[in-house]
């Protein structure tokens, strides 16, 4: 694996569709029975709290995971360019020499430090909607283990979430946990100043690294291409059953 990525940052863009859809049912179905909000909470007492984590889901969290997808798509953008051109004049050079020329150190300085620039960039806007994922996570899970008590007079209006919230929940901490790592790595770098020789550079890994971004590059588009529908089952026209409550 190479030092400058891992195959975890894309993880959130990996959740499968169908989870993607159940959880803006959710939020769908929620905005819907608002109005009878004091008569459900006899049956979930975390609905009021549910309704105002679904309105901060439809109002930021989720545009945030677009924005953010946005913003990691043009991060591995201009870390393939940087990089390419680094691997391009590394591999001109005979492989056995340690050394490497002063213009390449620059520019191999330059380059870890524009990557540890747009690293924290990302990491500062993973805080912020990750933060909010957790919050909608935890009080959906409150949700579902209340529903269970009144799976017969909810109906499948309110299926549980179950499988869904662990995959979203392991895929958030995954994805901070990893850009968290680079950021930290590629500032250790920044501060250590190391000499930068063949060897240096060949534990970059960059090929590797170069693959890695490709394929996030990829998971960020095909996210992207999804998000926009997901917004149709925020409308009561495209909801689930209707409560059943008598």
């Amino acid at each position: 694996m190479s030092i400058l990525t891992n195959q975890n940052l894309g993880q959130l863009f990996r959740i499968p569709e169908e989870d993607w859809a159940a959880i803006n049912q959710r939020v769908g179905n929620t905005a819907s029975a608002a109005g009878i909000a004091n008569y459900i909470k006899n049956y979930i007492p975390e609905f009021p709290n549910l309704i105002v984590v679904c309105n901060l889901w439809k109002d930021q969290t989720f545009n945030g995971l677009i924005q953010q997808s946005a913003a990691i798509n043009r991060y591995t953008v201009l870390a393939v360019n940087r990089f390419q051109n680094l691997l391009n004049v590394i591999t001109s050079l005979p492989p056995s020499q340690d050394q490497v020329p002063e213009s390449i150190q620059n520019q191999t300085k330059l380059t870890l430090l524009e990557l540890g620039k747009w690293t924290g960039d990302i990491c500062k806007q993973n805080e912020v909607v990750n933060r909010q994922i957790r919050d909608f996570l935890a009080i959906n899970t409150k949700v579902d283990a209340e529903m269970l008590r009144f799976k017969e007079k909810l109906g499948i209006f309110w299926d549980p979430l179950g499988q869904t919230i662990t995959r979203l929940d392991n895929a958030t901490g995954l994805v901070t946990g990893s850009w968290l790592a680079i950021s930290a790595d590629l500032g250790n770098y920044a501060s250590a100043s190391p000499d930068i020789n063949m060897s240096f550079l060949l534990q970059l890994d960059i090929e590797v690294a170069i693959v890695n971004w490709k394929s996030l590059q990829a998971e960020s588009e095909a996210f992207m291409q999804i998000s926009d529908k997901q917004r149709q089952y925020w409308h009561v026209e495209n909801l689930t059953t209707p409560l059943n409550l008598h």
